[in-house]
């Protein structure tokens, strides 16, 4: 097991929609507490997991392995594309949309709400959503991780479809971070529905409102199932589980985290 104090491990803050592509001195490392939570003993069966205590800054892991993102890789692109100040307030949708579900059924040059775009990618992980995102200028998502300080991740294409979208899971640990101080993403993945021409998409992550209050989901075949959650506790705590075997493994195990954390008085209700 792998326990990293990170105090200062994170190369900026996000509390704003965008972000300067010039980093000052002042935004380049979180402020944490120094309340240490006290260790837990885990038993998370899953390949790669971890925890992150926003509070204090630690960090519990299982490797430094590095693994394919899967749609977590979506974090990223939206991430990047709410830094681009230039984007419009509709994007067209390109010719060529991933065939691989979820799909939300945007229509080739169409126009698009960049709101509506971003829930769709975020909420139901819409494959279709996601490559939209990435038509603004991805050239920024794939510096996002070296901007960041996440030296492990790497950023190939915005859907996650590509296995060689890859981070480990010390880097998704803090990403989560990141996502959660933007109050807008903050906002958009703790939702249970996106609604989009009338029609209703859940999220894919069924344990919103069941000791989570997001973050996302992610599985491909290759790497196997994934789940970035936020604790619905005192103090929040960003779980991680990537690599279970099967869809539903992800959200027992997640499950299991936290019934161990509150059995060990590690958080509270």
């Amino acid at each position: 097991m792998i326990k990293i104090g990170v105090l200062a491990a994170l190369t900026f803050t996000l509390l704003s929609i965008n972000f300067p592509k010039q980093l000052t001195p002042e935004e380049k490392h979180f402020t944490y507490s120094q309340v240490i939570i006290k260790e837990p003993k885990l038993v998370v069966n899953a390949p790669l997991w971890g925890m992150y205590v926003p509070l204090s800054g630690q960090i519990i892991s299982s490797s430094s392995d590095t693994t394919g993102m899967a749609s977590l890789t979506k974090l990223f692109t939206a991430l990047a594309a709410l830094s681009d100040s230039s984007r419009p307030n509709q994007l067209t949708v390109p010719d060529q949309l991933p065939s691989s579900a979820p799909l939300i059924g945007f229509v080739p040059k169409s126009k698009i709400a960049f709101t509506d775009v971003l829930q769709a990618s975020l909420i139901p992980s819409g494959n279709d959503a996601a490559t939209v995102l990435g038509t603004i200028d991805f050239s920024l998502a794939r510096e996002l991780p070296k901007r960041l300080g996440l030296t492990k991740t790497e950023i190939i294409e915005p859907t996650g479809l590509d296995p060689h979208n890859i981070s480990s899971v010390q880097d998704m640990l803090l990403m989560g971070a990141i996502i959660i101080r933007n109050p807008l993403l903050r906002g958009i993945v703790s939702q249970k529905t996106f609604t989009y021409e009338d029609r209703v998409y859940p999220s894919t992550n069924r344990l919103l409102g069941e000791g989570f209050s997001g973050i996302k989901t992610g599985y491909l075949p290759e790497t196997g199932a994934h789940l970035l959650g936020l604790t619905r506790s005192n103090p929040e705590v960003i779980t991680l589980v990537m690599g279970t075997a099967s869809q539903d493994d992800r959200f027992d195990q997640s499950s299991s985290f936290i019934r161990q954390l509150r059995a060990q008085e590690i958080i509270l209700d």
